[in-house]
Parts: structure tokens; sequence; C-alpha cells
């Protein structure tokens, strides 16, 4: 039984990277004072000597003891054989891997103790040879502490003495300092050498060496920022001493230099290092500092705004710091001295665009975050600095500012009469009038005004007020945008009057009808948006610009007009998707009008009859099983307003009478469409899709069966959706439907479904190219393209090869009818070996296309004569569709053997459609490196039910399984009483057997597992 006091130390690993962070080589706090002093003939180096004699017993050390034994036992000595002392340490000390580096490294010290003033004539080669020492031992963390904390106490030492030669130091530890050190070296040399640099008095001087140093060595920026930082810093999280009159020098010599000069990128090391290193409470000394060096700047008659926008950089990031952690508590008294006289002077001609990002940008992260108190009066005094007139000259930095603080709790209250304000003042005809029509780079500057205008207040509604996703008619939902004048409504209308349609006026036209519905009565704009959207309408039925671009200015001008409770009888559902059956924007156009009929109480009931939906259904039918999201969800949101029921589209009297009405099919793929594929809700997700289950979904679909195929489609599209989880369950609802649909309505559905699908998959889909007519992306562009993307494009990423993997496997489920039907997937099938197999298996391949190699040499001959620069980058690329490449030739290794699995469920083989063609392919593949095709080729053989070859069927598997081919190989012998092939079944078998066998020294499996050359030649 184990005592109480017996407790077992555990030891942890600890790795190199903590070992190397505990050290602390800082020399003001590391090195102990010595008491003891040697009499007056002893020496501190033969003390030393004396102790390491006994402590180090290697050969290394026993060879320095001996050459320098008796030539220091007394302080005259000493004197007198100081050459030869020193010679026999530096030697030593260049022996490589010395396992009395610690003693002599001691020594060394000890020596200079004796020594003193004397020693500093010697320090160069010393230090030398520890910088050889470091270079060869970086990864060992005791030689490291040993070196550096040796070159401290030299530093303690001689510090007097260097002080005179500072200049000749600072050049000596500049390998340490260089960018190409580790990190851990660089820090060690920062404590040490930062020791002697606060010893210093003439501290701009001293940043004068150390700066020159660094124009001529530009990769010592880390190294000097580290110094700097390692020469303020203070014991446990606090500044040192000398840090305000440190750090006051730095930012005027710094300033003086420009935000581009490497000082100052040394400096903004620095400031992060510090801003690491202190908290909320011990951060007053670097905001007093900066306060104080920028009212000193303020203060100037001629203020210089390119030292002010270095000091306003460092300040900016200090307030971006971890949110704010830094900032003091209560701000008020800080924002007024600080923020608010460089919120004044962002109006002023000689400021800079980046001088006034910076600005803003740090009054934003002060509103933002959330750490800090402000008085309400000083916000609104700083906003109303932001938001004058004075400042439309910076209109781009404000509107950045202004998106910057959408999140902010009081916008509504504080911010956005200011803007509102502002942008009136911007779009003031006063202001851009007649006194600048000449000249056109004002005329230019006016007009990208007016769209940042645009842009930032389209962004405002659209966070405030997002875009729903789909095509339904929802009611308005304002977000009042209020003004002292109506130049924003006027500016509006002035747009829309325009008949003008190019790809920069549909930019302007859309924000125009985003914003109408906020600023204004959309009744009192009737006429207006009636003519534009006729125009629209006749537009893109005459096909003149884009469709998709087009239709999503279309479909927001028809979104006005039904807000204004103006229908226009311009429009023909039919005409549209005759023309655009599966454009995003033209579906959602036609949703928004069906639903607003639907939901309206109009004498409109004809477009909801019968015959209108046999017009509408096959136009967009190809869209149930389209394999993106956004054209599935539109055109069942179309076709679920049509109320199809078993005896087709129901009268009202039949709807009211039915009150346990179950949803219909277009309204069931509808509800399981709206639900994402994600590990919260897909097990809803699978509860609506099992209401598609053949059995639930027949009841619910007309008599006439002309919707019998639309389960089908659906669940053929499902399988697009990259969610591994859903898929098993989506094969069973297939097999319901394969099993229990007619011959022809199966097949020809089937026949479509996988037909697309290699189309898909051999069709290389271009991403979209960029507009080459727009010189620059501006604002409204950007939330112009958002908007366009959120409408147009898919969210999910369709793996055609993976969904067409997934069709072949459900076939296996109900292949009984698969023969009758074999000519389509025959002919697929070797559509699929010629169009992809052979490509991605070339040594596979009947035939080789021998220009491939052309191909390949060409292309490694333009990318050698590349520059170097890019080459990181293109190697990233080539290894990102390497990967893909390796990814799409396992799924189209995997469909080969999906393919042929259902192939060796034929029950009479020789009436499948090229059968001879088949067979061929089944006996080239029993050649085949991969054992699995092998077996799946054996067995498609075997389908034929040759009766010389079937009784062997289970030893041909056998010898088909790695695990027991030596022991089925002895059986296939030529001897008669051991063989168990019969003579009359030879010529059958034995070319079978050979196919087999021929290929097992090319395969990659093991040598354990595969017989060597020899032996299958001999059993041949």
């Amino acid at each position: 039984m184990k005592k109480p006091g017996d407790v077992k130390t555990i030891h942890r690993f600890q790795p190199f990277s903590e070992r190397i962070q505990s050290i602390s080589v800082d020399v003001s706090r590391k090195i102990e004072k010595r008491t003891e002093v040697p009499e007056d003939e002893e020496t501190f180096f033969a003390e030393g000597l004396l102790k390491w004699r006994d402590l180090d017993q290697t050969a290394h050390f026993t060879k320095f003891y001996q050459s320098v034994e008796g030539c220091a036992d007394t302080f005259a000595q000493l004197v007198y054989n100081e050459k030869k002392v020193v010679e026999s340490l530096v030697e030593h000390l260049g022996v490589k891997d010395s396992m009395a580096l610690e003693a002599l490294l001691d020594l060394v010290v000890h020596l200079a103790r004796d020594l003193q003033k004397d020693f500093y004539p010697h320090f160069k080669r010393f230090f030398t040879a520890i910088a050889v020492i470091l270079n060869r031992s970086h990864k060992s963390w005791e030689t490291l502490e040993q070196t550096f904390s040796c070159l401290s106490h030299l530093f303690k030492i001689l510090w007097r003495k260097m002080l005179q030669d500072i200049k000749q130091v600072v050049a000596l530890y500049r390998p340490f300092l260089s960018d190409s050190c580790r990190d851990y070296i660089r820090r060690f040399a920062g404590e040490s050498l930062s020791y002697l640099m606060r010893k210093v008095k003439d501290r701009k001087g001293l940043f004068s060496i150390v700066f020159s140093l660094l124009e001529k060595y530009p990769d010592l920026v880390p190294g000097v920022g580290n110094l700097i930082f390692e020469m303020v810093k203070g014991a446990k999280g606090h500044f040192h001493s000398c840090t305000h009159e440190t750090l006051g020098h730095l930012l005027r010599t710094v300033s003086e230099k420009g935000i581009s000069s490497l000082p100052w990128h040394a400096l903004q090391v620095s400031f992060n290092l510090m801003a690491e290193h202190v908290d909320q409470t011990n951060a007053t000394a670097l905001w007093t500092v900066l306060q104080e060096e920028m009212k000193a700047l303020l203060t100037a008659a001629p203020i210089s705004y390119d030292k002010l926008e270095c000091l306003v950089t460092l300040l900016f990031h200090l307030i971006e710091f971890k949110g704010g952690c830094l900032l003091p508590r209560l701000s008020t008294d800080w924002c007024k001295d600080t923020v608010l006289p460089l919120l004044e002077t962002i109006g002023e001609q000689a400021t800079s665009e980046q001088f006034v990002s910076i600005v803003l940008g740090s009054f934003s992260s002060l509103l933002l975050c959330g750490k800090t108190t402000i008085e309400v009066s000083t916000i609104s005094r700083c906003l109303s600095l932001v938001y004058r007139s004075e400042c439309v000259r910076n209109l781009s930095c404000i509107f950045r500012f202004t998106e910057a603080i959408f999140s902010y709790g009081q916008f509504e209250k504080g911010v956005l009469h200011k803007l509102m304000d502002f942008c009136d003042d911007c779009l003031c005809e006063s202001q851009y009038g007649e006194n600048v029509v000449d000249n056109q780079s004002e005329v230019a500057n006016v007009v990208d005004n007016q769209s940042e205008v645009l842009a930032v207040l389209s962004k405002l509604v659209a966070d405030r007020r997002p875009e729903r996703r789909g095509g339904q008619y929802k009611p308005q939902d304002v977000y009042r945008l209020k003004s002292k004048g109506a130049e924003i409504t006027k500016f509006l209308h002035k747009i829309l009057s325009q008949r003008e349609l190019s790809y920069e006026c549909l930019q302007l036209t859309w924000s125009a009808l985003h914003l109408l519905p906020h600023s204004t009565n959309l009744v009192d704009a009737k006429d207006m948006l009636n003519d534009l959207f006729c125009h629209l309408y006749t537009t893109l039925l005459e096909d003149k610009l884009s469709s998709s671009q087009v239709g999503l200015v279309a479909s927001q001008s028809l979104q006005c007009c039904l807000w204004a409770e103006l229908c226009p009888d311009i429009i023909s559902v039919t005409d549209l998707l005759k023309k655009y059956p599966s454009c995003p924007q033209v579906l959602r156009l036609c949703s928004l009008y069906l639903t607003y009929l639907k939901s309206s109480s109009t004498d409109r009931e004809h477009m909801f009859a019968l015959q209108k939906f046999e017009e509408l259904y096959p136009l967009v039918k190809s869209n149930i099983s389209s394999h993106k999201s956004q054209v599935r969800l539109l055109t069942f949101q179309l076709l679920s307003l049509f109320d199809v029921g078993e005896r087709g589209v129901k009268t009202d009297a039949e709807l009211e009478s039915d009150q346990d009405e179950r949803l219909g099919i277009f309204e069931l793929c509808l509800q399981a469409e709206e639900k994402e594929a994600t590990l919260t809700n897909y097990r809803e997700k699978l509860r609506v899709l099992r209401e598609l289950h053949y059995d639930l979904i027949m009841p619910r679909l007309p008599s006439d069966g002309t919707l019998n195929d639309v389960p089908l489609l659906y669940l053929s599209a499902v399988l697009y959706v990259n969610f591994s989880m859903l898929w098993p369950e989506v094969l069973t609802l297939m097999e319901s439907h394969g099993n229990s649909l007619t011959q022809e309505t199966l097949w020809t559905c089937y026949d479509g479904i996988l037909t697309t699908a290699a189309h898909n998959c051999t069709v290389v889909t271009e991403p979209p190219s960029e507009d080459t007519e727009c010189e620059e992306p501006s604002p409204l562009l950007e939330i112009y393209h958002q908007v366009e993307s959120y409408h147009t494009n898919d969210s999910d990423r369709a793996d055609f090869h993976n969904q067409r993997l997934l069709l072949w496997r459900a076939l296996q489920n109900f292949s009984h009818s698969f023969e009758q039907h074999s000519a389509i997937f025959v002919g697929l099938f070797f559509q699929f070996l010629n169009d992809e197999y052979y490509i991605s298996a070339f040594y596979d391949a009947p035939t080789e296309d021998i220009r491939r190699f052309q191909q390949t040499e060409s292309m490694e001959t333009d990318e050698a004569g590349e520059s170097l620069a890019d080459g990181k980058e293109k190697r990233t690329e080539g290894d990102q569709v390497q990967e893909q490449r390796k990814k799409r030739t396992k799924v189209i290794h995997e469909t080969l053997i999906t393919k042929l699995t259902l192939f060796s469920k034929f029950q009479h083989p020789m009436r499948i459609s090229q059968e001879p063609r088949l067979t061929k392919l089944y006996n080239d593949l029993l050649l085949h490196r991969d054992m699995t095709i092998q077996q799946v080729a054996l067995k498609c053989l075997m389908t034929y039910k040759k009766k010389h070859l079937t009784q062997y069927h289970e030893n041909l598997e056998r010898l088909l399984n790695e695990n027991t081919f030596r022991a089925e190989l002895t059986l296939f012998s030529i001897d008669a009483a051991t063989s168990v092939v019969k003579a009359v079944d030879r010529p059958t078998v034995m070319p079978v057997l050979m196919r087999i066998l021929y290929d097992c020294p090319l395969s990659d499996y093991s040598v354990d597992c595969v017989p060597c050359t020899d032996g299958i030649a001999k059993a041949l």
C-alpha cells in the first residue's frame, strides 16, 4: 500500500518548440550577481578550469585542459599567457560536434571577467566562433541557450567598452537578425543586444546606425522589429522605463522617412509584438506616445500628412488588434483628443485617399468593437464630420466606411439620416450642374459618384431587406430611405425614364428599381414602371442582350409593378418559356407573374386551366431533372400553381369538397427542393422524399399517366446533390418506380436520363468569361453581380460522374426487363469506353494517340521558359488539377465495374445488341491488371452458360482470389491424374485461363499475394 507522501513524479515530453519558448537570455534578469571574489593571486578562469576538470571528463575538454594547464593559475600568468589561452579557446570552440561546448563557453565568460576591458580586442574573434556554433547547432535548444547566455554575460561585462564601439557590435549581430535565421534565433539575439542598446544615451544616433544598416540589408526588417520590441519590453506584460523616450525618438525618425520605407515596416513589426505582449491595463504607454506625436503634428503650422499617415496607420492597427482589446474602457476623452482632430482633416485637399481610409477605418473599429464606451454626443459629432459636404471628394472612402458600420447597433438612429442627406448633396444638381459639363474628367467623376451612391444604398437595402430565393410573389416590405431633399427620388426617376439598354445601363436600372420602393410611393410611378417593363419584355423576346441580365432587371421591374398593384397585360408565359425554358431569371419572372395572379382576386382563372398546363409542361419538363438546383426550384414553383390531381386540374368545387387533400406531386417536389441537404435537416428532406415512393405518390397523379415519370425524373436529379446520406434512400425510391412503372414509361424516361448524364460527363463546362469591356470593377457592378449570382448560379456542386455512377447502380435493382432495351444501354456503354475510359486508362485502350506525347513535350518546354516567380503558383494549380484527375479516374473505374456488373445479370446474352463486340470485350478485360475487373468480366462470360466452362466457374473465381491463387493454380495441371480440367473441356477453358494468368506478373498486387513469373510460366 502506497503512503500518502509517496508521489511519483510524472515527466511529460516537452517538444522542441516548447523548450525554445521557455528559454530566456535577457541579461538584465538572467545573470546572477556573484559575491565571491578570488584572492589576488587567483583568477576566475582558474577556478572554472578546476571545476570543469571534475565535471567534464570528455576527450575534447581533456585535450583543451592539457593545452592551458599551468597557464592561468595566477593573474600574472593569465596576463602573460593571454594570447595562448585565447588561441586555445578559439581553436577548441571551432571543433565540430564538440562535447565540451558548455565548459568552453563558461570559461570564455570567466576569461572576460578576469581581463575586463583587455578582453574586448578578442571579442570579435569569439563572437565569430560563437556564430559558427549557432549555425551548426540551431536545432539543439541546450546549445542555443548556452551560446546566447555566454553572449549576454559578455555584454554584461564589456558593455562600457561596447558602447564606444556600438556600430561594430550592431554590424556583428547582423547575421542573427536576418530573415534567413529562424525566429527563435532572432528572438535570442534581440534579447541579448537590447540590453546594450538600452544603455545608449544618444538614441537618435543609435537608430540612425540601425536604420542605415537596414537600408543596406532589407532582409533585416523582422530582426530589427524584434530588436526594438526587446528594447522596450518589460517583465510580466509591462513596458520598460525607457519606453516613452525610445518610442518618441522612433516615431519621429520613422515618420520622416515615410510609410513605404523599410524602417516603417520594422516599426510595424515591433508594434505588433508590443500589442501581443501587453494587456489593456499596461497599454497606456502606447496610446500616450501616439497621441502626443499626433498632437504635435496636428498643431504644427503646415500639417505634414505623410508623417501623420504613418502614425495613423499604427493607431489603426492597435485599435483593430483582437477586436479592440487594448482600447481603454472609457474612451470619450481619448476620442475627443485623437479621433476628432483627425476627422477634421479628411476634407482637406492635401489628404490622400489612403490617409482618409485609415482614419475612417479607425473610427469604424471604435464604433464596432464593443469593448469601449464613448458618449453619444461625441459619436454624433464625429459622424457629422464624416458626412459633411466638404468630404464629397473622398466619396469612395466614406461609402466603404458606411458599409463597414452596417452592423452598428445605432445605425438607423444615428447614421441613416446623415447618410441620406450626404447622398442628397452628392446628387444635387446645383453641385454637379452646368459648371462642370465642359470638363470631361469632372463629368466622368460625377457619373462615378452617382454610381457609388446607388451602390451603397443598394447594399444597405440588400442587407436590411435580403433578396428572397425563388420566384414566389411576396408583399412589399419597405425600408424607408428618408432625406431632407428629394434628389434621390428625382435621380431614380431620371434613370428609369431612359430607354437605352447597355450593360452599364442595366446595372443602373436594376439599382434604381431596387431602391424605388424604399424611397417613394410606387403608386405614383405606375405609368413609368409599366413603360419600362414593356420595353424590357420586348428586348427580352428579341434577344438583343444577355437573357440572364435582361431577365434580372425585368423581374425586378415586374416586382415593382406588382407592388404598385399594376399587372402588365403584355406578358405571355408561353412565349417566354418557348424561348428560354431553362433560364433562371425568366423562370423567376414567370413565377412572379403567375403567383401574383393566383393570390389576387382577378378574373384570370383561365391562366391555370388544364389546357394552359398542358401547354407549359412540355416546355419545362426537362428542368425537373436539371443539375441546377435553382432551375428545379423555380420550375416546381411554377408547376405547383396548377392543381393537378387524379382527373387533371381540379375545379373549385372539387377542391372545397376535398377536406383531407394531400400535397400534389409538384408541391411535394417543391417542398423537398426547398430543404437544403445538411447534417441538421437532411432527415427532414428524406421524410419528404419518402412521399415520392411509387405506392404513395401514384394515387396523387393523373389517371392518364402523363405525369407518371415526374417522380423518377426528380429523384435522378436529387443524385446531383453532393450529400452521400441521401443516396441510398433515393436509390430505394427509384427501385420502387423501376419495378412498377410500365415498360414504355420506364425506359423512355431512363433513356433520356442516362443520355443526359453521359453528355454532361463528356462536355467540358468552361467558367463564364469576365466582361473585358469593363475597365475596372465598380461598387455597383459588385452588388449587381452578387444579386445576379444569387438568383442564377447553383449553390450545389454538381458531380456529373458520380450521378451517372449512381444511376447505373440503380439499374441493378430493376434489371429484369433490361435485356429488351439493351440497344440503348450497350450503345452508351461503348460510348463511355471510347470517350472516357480509354482516355483515362490509355494502357487499356486498343489504340493509342502518339500526339499526346508531343503535346506533353511542348507543354514542358513552355513551362520551362516561364519565369521562376510564377513557379510556385503553377505547381499549386498543377497539383489541384492532378488531384481532380485522380478522383475522376477513380469514379470512371467504378463506373466501368458497375456497368459490367449490370451486364453480368443478363439471362439471354445472345439476344443482346452488339453481342459479338461485347464478347470480345469480355475476353479482353480478362487481361486487365485489376483483379476486380477480371472477376466481373468472368461473370459476364458465365452468362453464356457454356457447358464446357460453367463447371469450372468456382475454380476460376478462386484463381482470381489472391488468397487462394497458389493452391488453385496447381489444379490446372496437364497431368490427367491431378488436373481438374477434362480433356474435352480444355479447348474452351485454356483460353480463359491463359488470359487470367497473363496479367498476373503485370498487376499491382504485392509479391506475397501474386506468384512469381517463373511459377506462372511453368504452370502454362
